[in-house]
């Protein structure tokens, strides 16, 4: 898992990486530091990248992806948001669409 610092990296990131995992944060979310290990294994069994923001830091970041809650977990494909999660994130669900949209990229449904 790698942190994103400012809105301009973040911007990088969803406009050159195909396929990856975005966990939006805030300082004093218990919920947020107790659902990061989840994730963290998720994205590891899953092997897709990982990158958190913590929204407190880059406040842009909020407003431009109308991140109203924390936390929020947002799958990105292609420069685009592809599915998104808040407050409660259901892993289930959450590793189901993974698992779809990884089966499809790899039948060439995507490319």
């Amino acid at each position: 898992m790698k942190e994103i610092k400012s809105y301009e990296e973040l911007t990088q990131k969803i406009n050159g990486e195909d396929l990856f995992l975005l966990y939006a944060t805030m300082p004093y979310c218990p919920v947020c530091h107790s659902d990061l290990p989840k994730i963290i294994k998720l994205a590891a069994e899953s092997k897709i990248d990982l990158y958190k923001i913590n929204l407190y830091e880059v406040p842009k970041a909020q407003g431009q992806l109308s991140l109203m809650s924390a936390p929020c977990v947002i799958i990105f494909f292609k420069g685009r948001e592809w599915h998104r999660q808040a407050r409660i994130i259901n892993f289930k669900i959450l590793k189901s669409k993974i698992t779809k949209l990884k089966d499809n990229i790899n039948s060439s449904s995507y490319l």
